[in-house]
């Protein structure tokens, strides 16, 4: 039984974020784990060199995100008020209820658009190709597919492969190279993981690395539903925000100083070297084939100065009672290490060190490497990660047959019904009150040298 929320309670995420929040960060207050490293040393940067001495004030730092508006409004709806702009790209063909662009801006439409880098204008300065803009014209529609206020994907984004009756990525160059669905389901999930719950265990923060507040640039690689780049460029209208993914799942109705394009993390960049401030990636794990290659990539797209930070939730369930062990979840291990076993599928790149080792050997500095314990379930007696644990084991019940079935089928050669079998299994022990289960929760952020 699906365990998804409406979208209206997903939005309430930034609320309890900010609710719960002290102006502190859960990343300093809570003791790091043993191995936690520190790989680039005594830190250069004043600003970081007593890392934790000083907070800044979560309502004044792009940091956090902005304080919610009582007008809630459901993903991928729009009002005048926002000045938010039709997506960058065309709908799906066929889809002819896709709302039209709004007609009349506000005053925050033009302090966006006065004060804000075009994300449009930051690809069309970088790429040789014509880029896809966002629409400029008041008024205009995206049902009818008007070439000069949208730019259509190519058709073989949208052939989804259909899999164990559920949608994948049209795999064009990478075969089993992403392993999540892409339907609605599994898109709740995400954002429920990607928004509601990291930004509660980070207290509000949207990255951890020690960036200044003037970002001109900034890149989210692998966006997903696009909630990290939404929250960022709502925060920060002065930066150019882009969010790149494989699949057009983004929403339609986005701030002007966002721009959404379809990328490969693993393919050749198209953008310029030198040209963001700032590079964010989340949960990709078992989607980077080649951690020396991507981390040289984000190296030589970053301007000097930049930062590059990647946070990873790992796959594994661990408990501090070992109540994990001689359970279904050494099931579980088993079967994601096999699954990582395979080339160019590291699913531990975070936790294992070879992703704060590869950023070193292409020109990092001031790296550091923070992990914490993520709980999963309502077990913690303090109340702050209680609610993380709650929210966290709903996201994961959400759609944990889409976090499995096409590792277990595609990749190991189980049946569907093996397969459906381990996961209910898998999905009784997330529920059950016996077990303290917690994932570890990695960050890793990394500069360029000025």
């Amino acid at each position: 039984m699906s365990v998804c929320f409406p979208t209206q309670q997903r939005l309430a995420a930034r609320d309890l974020a900010l609710r719960l929040t002290d102006g502190s960060s859960s990343w300093r207050t809570l003791p790091l784990l043993p191995d936690a490293t520190d790989h680039g040393g005594p830190s250069s940067d004043p600003e970081h060199a007593a890392d934790g001495a000083s907070e800044p004030e979560a309502s004044d730092s792009p940091n956090s995100p902005a304080k919610p508006k009582s007008n809630k409004r459901k993903r991928g709806e729009s009002s005048a008020e926002d000045g938010r702009n039709l997506v960058h790209f065309a709908p799906k063909p066929d889809d002819s209820d896709a709302p039209s662009t709004p007609s009349d801006h506000s005053a925050d439409h033009d302090e966006h658009s006065n004060s804000a880098s075009s994300a449009a204008t930051v690809v069309a300065d970088s790429r040789d190709s014509e880029p896809m803009s966002p629409t400029t014209d008041e008024g205009a529609d995206c049902a009818d597919g008007d070439a000069d206020s949208t730019a259509s994907i190519d058709s073989e984004y949208w052939d989804y492969v259909q899999e164990n009756e559920r949608s994948y990525h049209a795999d064009v160059k990478v075969g089993y190279g992403y392993l999540m669905p892409n339907d609605d389901k599994q898109n709740e999930a995400l954002d429920r993981s990607f928004r509601e719950v990291w930004l509660l265990f980070c207290k509000g923060d949207l990255y951890l690395a020690p960036i200044k507040m003037d970002i001109q640039n900034a890149l989210d690689i692998g966006t997903g539903t696009g909630s990290w780049a939404l929250d960022y460029a709502d925060k920060v209208p002065s930066a150019a925000v882009i969010g790149t993914d494989i699949s057009p799942i983004q929403p339609k109705w986005i701030p002007p100083n966002l721009h959404f394009q379809m990328d490969d993390c693993n393919d050749e960049p198209t953008f310029k070297k030198n040209l963001f401030d700032f590079i964010h990636v989340r949960d990709m794990a078992g989607s980077i084939s080649d951690c020396d290659l991507f981390a040289k990539r984000q190296f030589q797209l970053l301007r000097p100065g930049g930062y590059f930070e990647i946070r990873v939730q790992a796959i594994d369930f661990e408990s501090d009672d070992e109540s994990h062990k001689n359970h279904i979840f050494n099931k579980w291990r088993c079967m994601w290490k096999e699954v990582g076993s395979k080339p160019n599928r590291s699913l531990t790149f975070a936790e294992d060190g070879t992703m704060g080792e590869a950023m070193k050997r292409v020109g990092f500095i001031n790296i550091k490497t923070l992990w914490r314990k993520m709980p999963v379930g309502g077990w913690p007696e303090d109340e702050k990660l209680k609610e993380v644990g709650r929210l966290n084991q709903e996201a994961l019940l959400c759609d944990l047959e889409g976090l499995a079935l096409r590792a277990a089928t595609g990749i190991l050669g189980w049946t569907y019904g093996e397969a459906t079998d381990f996961v209910s299994t898998v999905r009784q022990g997330l529920q059950s009150p016996e077990h303290h289960l917690w994932r570890r929760a990695t960050v890793i952020y990394g500069q360029k040298p000025k």
